[in-house]
């Protein structure tokens, strides 16, 4: 789902400002224009001026592209460089990045004619910005210093940045002003990508440096990002921590002790912000502010502090313009109302106050408004989609899909919107299942997993918020729809048995093995490069077993089941639903591992908890491995963790019986 954020663009707001717009058309000299043409020019201009500043930003465009194409053929390249600008402002306020960014690249091809480099440098900050929204953050980092292309260690001193960035612009005309703000948007732009500590280290040069300015509005952005990405960092504290609790690891107090240091530290730089922000009344700054304080209070629990800044951020949405941004942060707002705590935004209906529920849906009708206005798909689709959520949760299934189906038609309106139709094709699916509608249920959530997988290569890369989140929002996609698909599926399968259940069993494998390549993209990103083989999942177990007497493992651990897949070359497959817990199977595969550690130590080894694990995965198939020498194991979860080779039956270790082999997936390996 989209966050929002503040975007360090208000910073070049607070260096531009609307003498922007009124240069044109107060006094402006127009050298190679007829008097009527500038006449016209100029009131067209001031029409857009007008427009704008009352929030109008569809109707300022119209005006200010008719002037545009005026000082186009008059080759004004003044007013046709500030008349760009004017429409690229206008774009990012509708949330149309593209257009955006290509009034960005005419506003910068205009200033290098016209050689001044104090603007040069402030336009090519502002369509980094553009280009870190959209998610090229690579790209973001060229402009700015253009020396990150691959991702290599990051320059140390400005100076140090390519001669056309727009630092090193800013550092020759001496525009410290617009060094604050490269170094802002690189702190962005690196945070974003995923680098929090580079991108904390970039923001507090930019900060120090604003401080000699004295200016309150650079230093309340600045502290703002600052607290954006010391709660990123308290986020990826909390979450490995999570995991090494469940792992039984020894480092899981400091973990947590980290977490909670980063997420205090991020609410002292969002109270300095605010404050700041107050007192020079940038009320985008403030609610950007208050919404991270919600999120940080939440995340400690702090309800009465979380009532305090809900109440103040309605406050400060109320003063600012209907745009993108104010959309995103009533949508973000309303999610902040709903979810339990910072990695749960999923709730159920048991858990959401009425009140709660009410005042959200009045935050994402608002949204909607805005985005019906401004015309930007996006907004409508993440608008209506919570709304749909909303309804899912309170048990209104008719109202829940018709507001699904609405979001899902006006992701499909923009390619802007398109990574969240994967999302609407999972409420739906969730939504039929719960009416016990299987059969369209397996079709939203087959849809969901073909196009998340498009999309999951771009995601993964380009919002390293999803990829933190990858747990919540994208794994139990997979993981729903391999449950559902093996609902119907006897315990053994062959094609001459059933095609049918013979389909939904490669489904449930072949979604399984999906998984296992999203969880790797989701942990790598653009650091390396995953493609998995394109073939079905049967020609590769079939490759895999080609020559050998093997047997193919594959396990799914669910809530309340442990299921075991077995393949066979010649006898088809068999499937197993031990009738256990999650936490149950965690809890014996810890007692597992710390046996096997303490039995290194002193040479003795408890096999109770290997026995065990041997009971739910491989004994069930006894009967079927007379023949089998070879045990490949394609393991899910904690499991993963487990020396195969150690599980015992009573009387021999797995390795006396087997030849074993572990694999992450069948389709990132070669066969043989």
């Amino acid at each position: 789902m989209p966050r929002f954020r503040l975007p360090i663009r208000q910073l070049c707001a607070v260096l531009c400002g609307v003498s922007l717009f009124f240069s044109l058309w107060l006094g402006h000299p127009f050298s190679n224009s007829s008097p009527a043409q500038a006449i016209d020019a100029q009131q067209l201009v001031k029409m857009g001026v007008e427009q704008y500043q009352t929030g109008h930003f569809l109707a300022a465009i119209k005006p200010w592209r008719l002037a545009y194409e005026v000082y186009q053929n008059t080759q004004d390249f003044n007013a046709l460089a500030i008349v760009s600008e004017n429409l690229a402002r206008a774009y990012r306020q509708m949330g149309h990045t593209s257009e955006e960014i290509n009034y960005w690249d005419d506003a910068i091809t205009t200033m290098q004619i016209i050689g001044d480099q104090q603007k040069l440098g402030r336009l090519l900050t502002e369509q980094a910005q553009a280009y870190n929204r959209m998610g090229q953050h690579r790209r973001a980092m060229a402009l700015l210093c253009g020396t990150t292309l691959e991702m290599r260690e990051p320059p140390s001193e400005i100076t140090e940045c390519n001669v056309n960035s727009a630092l090193r612009q800013a550092h020759r005309s001496n525009d410290i002003p617009g060094q604050v703000t490269a170094l802002g948007s690189l702190g962005e732009a690196y945070r974003s990508s995923g680098n929090v500590l580079t991108a904390i280290d970039y923001l507090q040069q930019g900060y120090r440096l604003s401080q000699t300015l004295e200016t309150p509005e650079l230093e309340a952005s600045l502290l703002n990002s600052l607290g954006n990405a010391s709660a990123t960092l308290a986020l990826s504290n909390y979450r490995r921590a999570q995991e090494a609790a469940t792992q039984g690891a020894l480092d899981t107090l400091d973990l947590q002790q980290k977490a909670e240091q980063a997420n205090q530290q991020s609410i002292d730089y969002l109270k300095a912000s605010y404050y700041l922000a107050v007192a020079q009344q940038a009320y985008e700054t403030q609610l950007s502010a208050l919404l991270g304080l919600m999120a940080a209070h939440k995340r400690i629990d702090d309800v009465a502090a979380v009532h305090r800044y809900q109440t103040l951020a309605l406050l400060a949405m109320q003063q600012l313009p209907d745009t993108k941004t104010k959309a995103f942060a009533a949508i973000r707002l309303a999610d902040l109302l709903v979810s339990n705590q910072f990695s749960q935004p999923l709730s159920t209906s048991s858990d959401i106050p009425l009140s709660a529920a009410t005042e959200a849906k009045a935050l994402l009708q608002q949204a909607f408004e805005i985005g019906t206005m401004i015309d930007n798909p996006r907004v409508k689709s993440f608008s209506l989609g919570k709304l749909g959520r909303l309804e899912e949760q309170a048990g209104h299934y008719g109202a829940a899909i018709k507001k699904t189906q609405q979001a899902r038609l006006e992701a499909d309106q923009n390619r802007a919107a398109h990574d969240s139709l994967y999302l609407w094709e999972w409420q739906l699916g969730r939504i039929y299942k719960a009416q016990g509608n299987f059969t369209a249920a397996n079709q939203a959530y087959g849809q969901a997993v073909a196009l998340l997988e498009e999309i999951q290569n771009d995601i993964f890369s380009t919002n390293r918020d999803l990829q933190g989140d990858f747990r919540n929002t994208v794994e139990p996609i997979y993981r729903e729809y391999a449950n559902l698909s093996l609902t119907t599926v006897p315990k053994q399968v062959t094609v001459k048995q059933g095609a049918k259940a013979f389909k939904e069993l490669e489904t449930a494998l072949a979604t399984l093995e999906s998984l296992k390549v999203a969880e790797l993209q989701s942990y790598f990103a653009n650091d390396c490069v995953i493609v998995p083989a394109n073939i079905e999942t049967d020609a590769t177990t079939s490759k895999v077993a080609e020559n050998t007497a093997t047997g193919i493992f594959s396990t799914a651990i669910f809530e309340d089941k442990l299921t075991v897949i077995l393949s066979l070359p010649k006898a088809g497959k068999k499937v197993i639903q031990v009738p256990v817990a999650v936490d149950q199977v965690e809890a014996k595969v810890n007692e597992f591992l710390r046996g096997l550690e303490l039995g290194r130590r002193n040479y003795s080894f408890d096999i109770q908890s290997a026995q065990q694990i041997y009971r739910w995965i491989i004994e069930p198939f006894e009967p079927d491995l007379i023949n089998v020498k070879t045990l490949v194991f394609v393991n899910d979860g904690l499991l993963r963790s487990v020396p195969m080779a150690a599980l015992h039956d009573g009387n021999q270790f797995l390795i006396e019986r087997y030849a074993v082999a572990v694999t992450p997936s069948l389709t990132l390996t070669t066969p043989k």
